[in-house]
């Protein structure tokens, strides 16, 4: 099956379309007409492609948490729902920011139990998250007292933009 929308690039792009392309570009540091499938389908409504691009700049580039530790949360939550396009990008980046190739195998069997205790605490938040367990006080507390408020709110908000990716993903562009 192929993609159920047309992907909008910067030759087909409508004037909102391509702003907000644009923009999604610059928050990425991408090339002018670069954008990954997800983005080119979600341009059919620049208005949301908007927002999902400022909440993944965020997720990705402006976090409180540093760059591995996003990737333990990245992982976390995609190999457990399944999401190989993101598993393809963010397994790679989790090695060249220091996450052992062990510590990525243990992500990907869920076997948080074999990961350092921040690295953790932060799989198993996000994990709840992505699953719609209910996230105990004793967890949310340990992530709180090791991480802070911000980081707290970034690992949920995270564990639920890639949720998020994964559903547009399946609904927009269904063989991935």
């Amino acid at each position: 099956m192929s993609d159920r929308l047309t992907p909008v690039t910067i030759e087909n792009a409508t004037p909102p379309q391509r702003q907000a392309m644009l923009e999604i570009q610059r928050d990425r540091n991408l090339p002018d007409g670069k954008l990954g499938r997800i983005f080119a389908l979600l341009l059919a409504s620049p208005g949301a492609a908007h927002c999902v691009g400022k909440v993944g700049a965020h997720c990705r580039f402006n976090s409180a948490l540093p760059k591995p530790l996003r990737e333990v949360i990245v992982l976390a939550t995609t190999f457990h729902i399944g999401f190989e396009l993101e598993n393809r990008v963010h397994e790679p980046l989790a090695l060249e920011y220091g996450i052992s190739p062990q510590h990525v195998a243990a992500l990907k069997q869920g076997n948080f139990a074999e990961l350092p205790e921040g690295m953790r605490q932060l799989a198993q938040l996000s994990n709840a998250v992505s699953t719609g367990k209910e996230v105990s006080d004793e967890l949310f507390e340990s992530v709180r007292a090791s991480y802070g408020n911000d980081a707290v709110v970034d690992t949920v908000v995270m564990a639920g933009y890639y949720l998020m990716l994964s559903r547009v993903s399946r609904t927009l562009m269904p063989e991935e």
